[in-house]
């Protein structure tokens, strides 16, 4: 009974989701050549839901977005580069593991992933407003609906597909985190370039603009230069969210300090 009930809502979420699209003259019949780049199907319910954004749900009643399965995505997402981790660098410590892992499914790799091997901004089924704004193209919606993907495919095919996919596509962003310097944790470098000059950990003070909807965050990064000293505002910088207005100052600040201008 449950799978029946279960059916009859994924039949009413795509006849309610072919509806919303005729209306906004949307055709989503070229998305073979998404599927194609995936290298797996996806049944037209799920792969609706996993590009509709919120701001095409809300004006669209009836229709779910992909906040659940983006959900379900990131948790599969995670697990696999574990396990990609765990294999490939056995003499690592755990330290290291969980920083490269953070980075490589951080929305900035995953957004790149989205944008220049899958194209996915043209096919995210976004709100008049952002559609408007040209939102296709912005990290956190880009990451968010590639997750969403990773979950769809779970759903559908199970975690040996889902991870032979995530394999597929995450290996190389994997590779060059990896490899990486300093700018593998900016902040973290910048505990530890405090802690070698014997001075307390960088602290942060943010401000945030008074636009709710699309809010700036400014990060002040302060420490001390040298012992003994009070510590001074080094580096300010902005972004989209509070973590990338910090990670961009304390590059600044380790760049500045340190005078590595070619930091990777």
């Amino acid at each position: 009974m449950a799978h029946s009930v279960d059916r009859q809502s994924d039949e009413a979420t795509a006849r309610v989701g072919e509806q919303a699209l005729a209306d906004y003259h949307l055709d989503i019949s070229g998305t073979q050549e998404l599927t194609d780049r995936l290298g797996v199907d996806l049944r037209p319910d799920l792969l609706i839901r996993a590009l509709t954004h919120r701001s095409f749900a809300h004006e669209n009643p009836g229709v779910p977005n992909n906040e659940r399965l983006e959900f379900l995505g990131d948790a599969v997402l995670e697990m696999v580069v574990t396990r990609i981790l765990f294999e490939r660098f056995p003499t690592w410590t755990e330290g290291r593991l969980s920083s490269i892992r953070a980075n490589t499914v951080s929305q900035k790799p995953l957004a790149e992933v989205a944008d220049r091997q899958l194209g996915l901004g043209s096919y995210i089924l976004l709100g008049r407003g952002e559609r408007e704004e040209h939102s296709e193209k912005k990290p956190t919606i880009l990451s968010d609906a590639l997750e969403a993907l990773f979950g769809a495919i779970y759903l559908q095919h199970g975690l040996k597909v889902a991870d032979a996919v995530i394999t597929r596509l995450m290996t190389p962003v994997i590779e060059s985190v990896s490899h990486k310097g300093p700018s593998l944790d900016w902040k973290t470098s910048m505990t530890k370039l405090a802690h070698e000059r014997g001075v307390d950990f960088p602290t942060y003070r943010m401000e945030v603009d008074a636009d709710l909807t699309h809010p700036t965050f400014t990060a002040h990064l302060f420490m001390a230069t040298g012992p003994g000293q009070e510590p001074e505002e080094i580096a300010a910088a902005s972004g989209t969210s509070k973590k990338t207005a910090q990670m961009k100052a304390a590059e600044k600040a380790y760049r500045l300090l340190t005078g590595d201008t070619a930091a990777k």
